[in-house]
């Protein structure tokens, strides 16, 4: 049989090491003289010291070769640095991922993963299965759109196991089924009027940045506010975002009134600066251009719209009443259909003529007391 235990005592009487017995360790020539110390299981490359524990020894080696025969024994499971653990393998995932997203979505992968981490622990990887992970998922005490994006998260982090660790094939994870909300937006009038107040309300750098963020639909928050002066091209007239959420380089062409506009900026000490910066050269912080947009739909009596429903979302929306929803796709940058549908609807202005047509508006002639309501006709399915 593959793999044994095994003794460096000796038999204090023919010198002999001493032998399994299937019940401890003993001479075989000298039955009566037994001993556990110095125990030790050598079993498929794998070496364990099981000093004065027989009983321990018995069932390592009996694991082991249920294992093999099982076809599921892998010798890095038993390496004392777990090399195929949970927690060690999507520590050494998030070390390759951090030079590879957005700064914002790290930080998204750290939050998955310590929730993934408290679970799983140092648990095999080959033995986090379906059940395993939708039992996770089901103690997950968040949204559903959440548990979807941690779950694609942690699908990516088996596909990377896959091929650096060789762990065979990914488990089915399970699907989590969520709906979109939808942001509240405003017609083009209004967005215009929160824009002005801004522009009374705030320093000119702010009322930029959100009337950017109407102009160039393509351009998120996170995105503007990280714009540095050496990312400005007036020469060629584009604003350029090295670092986006889809993490590919995204020109942005510059409308010939914004050229104008930032011809009257002094020019800064360092390529290196934020464009969008207080006056005393500190950066505009996360919150910033979203509270001021609030204070502004507060002042004009604006509820229930924030910063990219307002910008993003209804500038999209109102182009797509004017444009084809395919230049308008274009134009976001968006790769995803559902994504973009969810910004406009070109279908709208035409349901909306259909449902017109189909009000059950009496004639000038018809007489609603007097009529006689005849039978329905009847419609072939």
């Amino acid at each position: 049989m593959a793999g044994g235990i095994y003794s460096r005592e000796k038999c204090p009487i023919c010198g002999l090491n001493l032998r399994d017995t299937g019940r401890w360790m003993a001479c075989k020539d000298h039955p009566n003289q037994r001993s556990d110390r110095g125990i030790y299981v050598k079993a498929f490359g794998l070496t364990r010291r099981y000093d004065r524990n027989y009983a321990g020894a018995q069932r390592f080696v009996t694991g082991v070769r249920f294992k093999k025969d099982e076809g599921s024994f892998d010798k890095r499971d038993y390496a004392f640095s777990r090399p195929l653990a949970f927690d060690n393998l999507i520590a050494k995932w998030l070390e390759y991922k951090k030079d590879e997203v957005s700064a914002g979505y790290y930080q998204h992968l750290i939050e998955y993963s310590c929730k993934a981490t408290a679970y799983f622990g140092g648990r095999s990887i080959r033995d986090v299965d379906f059940a395993a992970l939708e039992d996770f998922s089901k103690s997950l005490t968040v949204g559903n759109k959440t548990k979807h994006n941690i779950m694609r998260a942690l699908h990516h982090f088996f596909a990377w196991c896959k091929y650096r660790e060789d762990i065979g094939e990914i488990p089915r994870f399970p699907v989590i089924r969520f709906q979109m909300g939808y942001r509240q937006v405003v017609g083009k009038d209004t967005q215009i009027a929160i824009v002005e107040e801004v522009r009374r309300i705030a320093p000119m750098k702010v009322w930029l940045a959100i009337r950017w963020l109407c102009t160039y639909i393509n351009v998120r928050p996170a995105e503007m506010v990280s714009l540095k002066e050496g990312h400005i091209d007036l020469e060629n007239g584009f604003l350029l975002f090295p670092t986006p959420k889809e993490r590919r380089y995204k020109p942005v062409p510059l409308t010939l009134a914004d050229t104008e506009i930032l011809t009257s900026f002094p020019l800064a000490f360092s390529k290196d600066m934020l464009f969008f910066r207080h006056d005393d050269g500190s950066p505009f912080g996360r919150g910033y251009l979203y509270k001021t947009w609030k204070r502004a739909c507060k002042n004009l009596g604006v509820e229930g719209v924030d910063l990219y429903g307002g910008t993003r979302h209804s500038s999209s929306r109102a182009l797509g009443k004017l444009l084809t929803p395919e230049k308008v796709k274009r134009s976001l940058g968006s790769r995803s259909n559902a994504v973009s549908d969810r910004y406009f609807s070109v279908e709208f202005d035409e349901v909306q003529e259909v449902f017109s047509q189909a009000i059950p508006a009496p004639s000038p002639h018809h007489n609603l007391r007097t009529s006689k309501i005849g039978k329905g006709t009847k419609l072939k399915d």
